[in-house]
C-alpha cells in the first residue's frame, strides 16, 4: 500500500491575485492594480500556519499576543544591570549544588546565555567540576536543534545568531534520549510552566524527542514570570522554574 509522507520542509502555497478597488476610487481604464502574491505556510509538525501578503506577515490572535509580550520582556531584559546578571549567575551555582546532591544527573542539556539571557556559566562550571556531562545547543543544516558535548572550550566560529557553540565532530553529539535534565532559556514563563521563547519553535520540537521523565527546568529572572502565557497546541510545559531569587517554583496544576 502506498503511503503519503509529508516532506520535512514547511509546505508553502503561493497564489497570485489582483485586489479589487471601487470604481469611485480609481478609474480602471487609466491604472491597472498590481498583482500580489499570497503565501500560506503550514509546517509538517503541527506548528501554526501564517500567511504573507506583499512581504508582510499576518499572525493569528495568539501569535500576536506572544509577539507583544516578547517585545516587552526583551526590552526589560536589555536594561538589566551587571549586578543583576551577576546575582542571577550566583543563583545558578546554588541550583547546581542542589541538583548534584538531590537529583544526581549524569548528562544534562543547558544553554549558554547571551544578550542578557539568564546566565548559566556558573551553573555549567559547577556541573563540569562534578563530572556531569554537559551538552550545549547548536542548529544543524536541517534547521533543527541538537546538542553537542561541552568540555569547557568553544569552537572558534560561533553558531547561528552568533551564539558560542562547542567544537563539533562525529562523536560530540548527544542524543535526545540520553539526557536526565534540561535547562531551557525563555523570554517569559508562567507558574503553570508555560514558556515563551523567541518564536522559532526549536525547543518545542526538541522536547518532543526526549524521554517523558526528563526534568525540564525553565530559567528566568523573576520579572519574567507572568500570570499567564498565551499558548498554542505545540507549546511544551516546564516541570520546574528557576529564578534569580534561587527558588525552584513547581508549576501549579
Amino acid at each position: 500500500m502506498n503511503q503519503h509522507v509529508l516532506p520535512r520542509e514547511p509546505l508553502t502555497l503561493t497564489v497570485t491575485c489582483t485586489p479589487l478597488f471601487s470604481k469611485r476610487n480609481i478609474q480602471a481604464d487609466r491604472w491597472r492594480p498590481p498583482a500580489w502574491q499570497v503565501q500560506v505556510t503550514f509546517s509538517r509538525d503541527g506548528m501554526a500556519g501564517y500567511f504573507c501578503l506583499g512581504g508582510l506577515m499576518f499572525l493569528n490572535a495568539i501569535q500576536n499576543e506572544k509577539l507583544k509580550l516578547r517585545r516587552m520582556m526583551l526590552q526589560y531584559r536589555a536594561a538589566l544591570t551587571i549586578d543583576k546578571i551577576q546575582g542571577a549567575n550566583h543563583s545558578g551555582i546554588v541550583l547546581a549544588e542542589q541538583l548534584i546532591q538531590n537529583v544526581k544527573p549524569e548528562i544534562i542539556a543547558v544553554y549558554w546565555g547571551v544578550r542578557n539571557e539568564f546566565p548559566t556559566n556558573g551553573f555549567i562550571e559547577r556541573m563540569l567540576e562534578a563530572g556531569v556531562r554537559v551538552g550545549l545547543p547548536t542548529i544543524n543544516s536541517r534547521d533543527e536543534l541538537e546538542f553537542h558535548r561541552f568540555t569547557g572550550s568553544f569552537d572558534k566560529t560561533p553558531g547561528l545568531y552568533n551564539i558560542p557553540i562547542p567544537p563539533i565532530d562525529s562523536r560530540s553529539q548527544i542524543a535526545p534520549g540520553d539526557f536526565d535534565l534540561m535547562i531551557l532559556p525563555g523570554v517569559a514563563f508562567d507558574r503553570s510552566g508555560r514558556r515563551l521563547g523567541m518564536g522559532k519553535g526549536y525547543y518545542d520540537r526538541y522536547l518532543q524527542k526526549i524521554r517523558p521523565n526528563v526534568l525540564t527546568i525553565g530559567a528566568a529572572y523573576e520579572f519574567q514570570i507572568v500570570s499567564e502565557i498565551p499558548v498554542e497546541s505545540f507549546d511544551q510545559r516546564m516541570k520546574w522554574l528557576w529564578t534569580d531569587r534561587g527558588a525552584l517554583l513547581f508549576p501549579e496544576d
